[in-house]
C-alpha cells in the first residue's frame, strides 16, 4: 500500500490520469504498459478501442480539439472489481497502466 493507504496500482492510475489531463504526455506515457487497450463505449466518432499509448493520445487530442480546448474530466474512483478487471485501466506488475500478461 502507498503512504495514503491506497494500492500502488491505484496511485499509478491516478498519476497517469492527472498527467494525461494536464497534457504531460511523457509522464503519462511512462505509466502506461506498451500493450494498453483503452475502451470507449458508445457508437459516436470517438468510441472504440484504442491500442497503445500513441493511439490513446491521439484520441485525447481529438477530444480536446472537438471541445475547442474546453474538455475537462475528473477521476472520481479507482476500484478493483475482480482479479484482472477494474473500473479503470488495470496496472501490471511494472506499475504501468494497461493490461498485464500475468493477470495483475
Amino acid at each position: 500500500m502507498g503512504e495514503t493507504g491506497t494500492h500502488p496500482n491505484a496511485e499509478a492510475i491516478r498519476r497517469g490520469f492527472e498527467a494525461f489531463m494536464r497534457g504531460d504526455v511523457e509522464a503519462a506515457r511512462s505509466l502506461f504498459a506498451p500493450d494498453v487497450v483503452w475502451h470507449v463505449s458508445g457508437h459516436g466518432p470517438l468510441a472504440g478501442d484504442f491500442h497503445g499509448f500513441d493511439d490513446i493520445a491521439r484520441w485525447g487530442g481529438e477530444l480536446v480539439a472537438r471541445s475547442g480546448g474546453t474538455f475537462r474530466e475528473e477521476l472520481l474512483h479507482v476500484t478493483r472489481t475482480t482479479p484482472g478487471a477494474t473500473s479503470s485501466p488495470p496496472s501490471g506488475p511494472s506499475g504501468k497502466v494497461g493490461r498485464s500478461r500475468t493477470g495483475a
